[in-house]
This record gives structure tokens, sequence and C-alpha cells, in this order.
């Protein structure tokens, strides 16, 4: 899995704003599609109508000719009610609608050079190398390349690490 982009991300939110009762405050929302956009965050807390226990997760499953991934809501299974089994099934409905929508789910998705992860990489390789940057480092999102992948640390040259015109 890769993490996710920042429109996919704000859809997410959006459907759990809708359909699970998420918080659509600017902190909550901002801090969701930041982790989103940064990292493969696999469980977020978002609480909502689903109580405490209320969690959005990415799954990554086999679905007969390759590997697709799965995003659901759920909560402790002891704070299940009949309102919230409701608010679960149709949030999850949405969800899986907008997985379809969003996500790449063979090689030939993740090579299309619109949409595809390949081509959002390449994408955000050629923006370091021309030295362009919105204040974040695109490829690990945060500001920080300390953890980047060894990969990244050789060809990223964002402005922000003072070494904008040669590569580490």
């Amino acid at each position: 899995m890769t993490p996710m982009t920042e429109a996919a991300a704000h859809a997410v939110w959006d459907v759990l704003v809708a359909h699970a009762g998420a918080n659509d405050g600017n902190w909550e929302r901002n801090s969701f599609v930041r982790h989103q956009t940064s990292t493969v965050e696999r469980e977020w807390r978002f609480q909502g109508v689903l109580g405490f226990g209320g969690k959005f997760r990415r799954q990554r499953v086999w679905d007969g000719d390759d590997y697709a991934e799965r995003w659901y809501v759920d909560c402790y299974p002891e704070d299940e009610t009949d309102a919230r089994r409701a608010a679960i099934e149709t949030t999850n409905a949405a969800l899986a609608e907008l997985t379809k929508e969003t996500t790449p789910m063979n090689e030939t998705d993740v090579l299309d050079p619109d949409t595809g992860w390949l081509a959002r990489l390449v994408a955000d390789i050629i923006i370091d190398q021309t030295g362009a940057c919105d204040g974040w480092c695109d490829h690990c999102r945060h500001g920080d390349h300390r953890v980047c992948d060894e990969w990244f640390r050789d060809v990223c040259r964002c402005p922000h690490d003072n070494k904008a015109s040669e590569p580490r």
C-alpha cells in the first residue's frame, strides 16, 4: 500500500463526517489528511457516532486476481448497538465505492499516467529535481527527511534541507 493522495484522504474524511459522525473541525480533518498522505496509516481513531472505539482502517486484501486495498470502519464489539451497526454498514458501503474510485487495483491502474501511484512518484521526483517545493518534501510529505526511504535520500533535493541544487 502507498500513502493516500490528498484528494483521497479528504474524500474519506467527508464519508466519515457524513455517515459516521466524525468531527469536521479543521484540526481533525487536517490531522487525518496529513497522516494519511505521509505514511500508510492502517488505523485511525475518529470516534464519531461509533464511540471511543470508532476507527477507520486500511487493509490489503487479495481479491482473486490481485491485491486490493479495503477501507472500512468499525468499533469495539462491546459498544455495538443497532444504530452503530447501521452507521458502520452505511459508512463501509460508501468507503467501498470510494476505494474503487481512488485506489489502484491492478498493475494497469498503478501505471496509469494520471492516477497511478507510480506516475505520482515520478512527478514528485521531477518536482524535486526542478527545485519546486510547496513547503514539504514531496516524497515524505512531512518536511523531515530523516524518515524517508534510503532510495529517496539519494534523489530528494527539497529546499528545506538547504541542498536544493545538489543531491544528498
